[in-house]
């Protein structure tokens, strides 16, 4: 594996829905707000994970898929689903041990949140179906809505994992210029875990501002090739992966070429998480901001609460 000596970027993305079937088969009914579609999966399916699996971008992006989705792939979209693993295990093949996928908790939980049996049941029922689907031991680990603390840290370096993806907000003592990192974050007993951590500023374009980008090509020119000139070695974009293609229409277009040309042009190498830690270890230390997430609003409220938020009130929850 020739190690990157230029800047980098990395595109992370993360797919996920919620449970929707029934408790007793399992099986999605019609759900009439998904028209033309049967149930919001289908929907969703055919505008963003199909046509993204058909253009080959799992092939140039890091991802991780919520077990729950994975499963419903598997059993009603094999031939994306084929397309997802294949992406995976075709980039190990290359690059071992890096791969393409990371792995997350088995449900979508707030760990900060939960007790610690259920974090490590999580956690290891999270490895145990990454392993099912890709044959072989995640290097990395997507904490759902990166809600984090040192104890949900701790367990994942107790289960073997590397590395863990984190905002700008939630960290402090990047160093000038540091990017995306890799970094170290210590934890209690002399254990530790490394953390990469996303351009919160060029995320937020992605994730909801990408339909008034101008394309990727427009993009890449005239922001991102100015942001490689602060001498960043690594940027990192992370989003949730339905924005490219069903929370705006066919702009898997848009990843697509900023991975496959755009990206280039502009000067940056495109590369994944898994690669770039393995030919880059961190050196440099930084803390995070404990009961933290990538959301607007504080610590964790919005889950904890259910108030963070003065127009919707969700105490109910």
């Amino acid at each position: 594996m020739t190690k990157i000596e230029r800047s980098a970027l990395c595109v992370y993305s993360h797919f996920s829905q919620p449970p929707r079937g029934n408790p007793l088969d399992y099986t999605i009914g019609v759900e009439p707000e998904a028209a033309p579609y049967k149930n919001w999966n289908e929907r969703i399916h055919e505008t963003s994970y199909k046509p993204n699996a058909e253009i080959g971008n799992f092939d140039h992006i890091s991802f991780s898929f919520s077990e729950g989705l994975m499963k419903w792939l598997e059993q009603e979209a094999p031939d994306t689903y084929a397309t997802v693993v294949k992406a995976e295990k075709t980039a190990y093949e290359k690059y071992a041990p890096a791969g393409n996928a990371l792995a997350t908790a088995y449900n979508h939980i707030i760990l900060p949140l939960a007790r610690k049996r259920d974090k490590r049941t999580q956690i290891i029922w999270g490895l145990a179906t990454f392993e099912r689907h890709y044959g072989r031991k995640p290097l990395g680990f997507w904490l759902p809505e990166v809600a984090v603390d040192s104890e949900t840290l701790t367990f994942l370096a107790d289960a073997g994992i590397e590395y863990t993806v984190l905002t700008n907000k939630q960290v402090q003592g990047i160093p000038i210029n540091g990017g995306a990192g890799p970094y170290w974050i210590q934890l209690a007993e002399g254990k530790r875990i490394a953390a990469f951590v996303r351009d919160d500023n060029l995320s937020t374009d992605l994730s909801f501002k990408v339909h008034n980008l101008g394309g990727a090509g427009s993009w890449a020119r005239n922001v991102l090739a100015p942001s490689r000139k602060a001498g960043a070695p690594l940027t990192l974009l992370a989003t949730a992966g339905e924005t490219f293609g069903h929370h705006y229409a066919g702009e898997e277009q848009f990843l697509h070429w900023l991975v496959t040309h755009e990206a280039t042009q502009a000067g940056y190498e495109i590369t994944t998480l898994d690669r770039y830690f393995v030919q880059h270890p961190p050196t440099h230390r930084i803390t995070i901001e404990e009961r933290s997430s990538w959301g607007d609003h504080p610590g964790l409220a919005h889950w904890a609460t259910g108030v963070s938020n003065p127009h919707n009130d969700t105490t109910w929850k």
